[in-house]
């Protein structure tokens, strides 16, 4: 029938732990009506990504979204309402209208960043999260992505849940403030996990 008709997954299907047979519905059902258009649909693809990610490349939407071809993402830009930035090496950053944007002097507070998180993942230029550390630190050969450290929002390590217990494995030696903040972030897993 999928092959036929526009469904969508619906819970428990695409959950964490659920291990049954896919869920379907009708997609008209679940969202309303029919599909939006192409155009509809890239520019809610742009706001979301946006919203999450802000301000980025168009590049940056591409890799998140998996788009081969920029043609189309470069026609939806084009129209829409955005706020645009340039960064120190001359590209070009977008934004949504209103979106905050924190002081540059804001501190980013160290935090446990889970397996496979989007914000490691969806740059296409990945020195703005990882710095000097080499996507290979994170990524194993098998394209699995580690949980990572991030201070300062930079990925400074990986850290994994065992036995119900979190293990930091920082890349160098961290400052003991920031240690402490990790510890505390980590009681917090280890209490939301137990």
């Amino acid at each position: 029938m999928q092959g036929h008709a526009d469904v969508i997954h619906v819970p428990p299907s695409g959950t964490w732990g659920y291990h049954g047979a896919g869920v379907y519905e009708a997609a008209g059902t679940a969202i309303g009506g029919g599909p939006p258009s192409p155009e509809e649909a890239c520019e809610h693809l742009v706001r979301s990504y946006l919203a999450a990610f802000g301000p980025a490349t168009p590049r940056d939407v591409a890799r998140w979204a998996g788009l081969q071809r920029l043609g189309p993402l470069k026609d939806t830009l084009s129209r829409m309402e955005l706020r645009r930035f340039v960064d120190e090496r001359g590209r070009v950053l977008l934004d949504l209208p209103r979106a905050p944007l924190p002081d540059p002097e804001t501190p980013a507070p160290p935090r446990l960043v889970p397996r496979f998180d989007n914000l490691v993942l969806s740059h296409e230029d990945r020195t703005r999260i990882l710095g000097d550390v080499p996507v290979s630190r994170i990524v194993t050969k098998n394209a699995l992505v580690h949980a990572t450290i991030l201070v300062d929002g930079f990925v400074s390590g990986t850290w994994r849940l065992e036995r119900g217990r979190v293990r930091l494995e920082p890349f160098a030696r961290l400052p003991r403030s920031v240690s402490r903040a990790l510890k505390d972030e980590a009681a917090r897993i280890e209490a939301f996990a137990a």
